[in-house]
């Protein structure tokens, strides 16, 4: 496994690219906070992955293990890391993509909790909900 990138999208969202040595027919993804004993583990088929649910401003590590048929020994890739940005006391809010075709995602984190409501308007500035 070579050429593993991670971009960061938001302070709880990154995605995670990759390149598979000939032969791998996916891969396990696993993931954890700096520290913690527990990791979480995604079987992927695509070289790449989006994780989300992720803790603002914390530390994370990472690591590969391509899967290949003709093996049932697994190698890990070296330890990665990254670091989700951090919140700084305020609310973080992205719509994407925008301007919005069919469909769109709201992103909306925020240090504690409050109340939130929305209206989405047309390209004309017409409120449409």
């Amino acid at each position: 496994m070579i050429n593993i990138s991670v971009t960061s999208y938001s302070p709880s969202r990154v995605i995670v690219r990759w390149t598979n040595p000939p032969g791998a027919t996916g891969d396990t993804l696993q993931y954890r906070p700096v520290g913690s004993a527990t990791w979480t583990r995604v079987y992927v088929t695509a070289l790449e992955y989006e994780i989300n649910g992720l803790i603002p401003g914390t530390n994370y590590e990472f690591n590969l293990i391509s899967l290949c048929p003709t093996t049932n020994v697994y190698v890990p890739s070296a330890l990665n890391h990254f670091t989700t940005a951090s919140l700084n006391g305020r609310n973080y809010v992205r719509l994407f993509p925008n301007p919005v075709v069919d469909q769109s995602r709201l992103e909306v984190i925020s240090p504690t909790a409050f109340t939130m409501s929305a209206e989405i308007y047309d390209n004309a500035g017409r409120r449409v909900m």
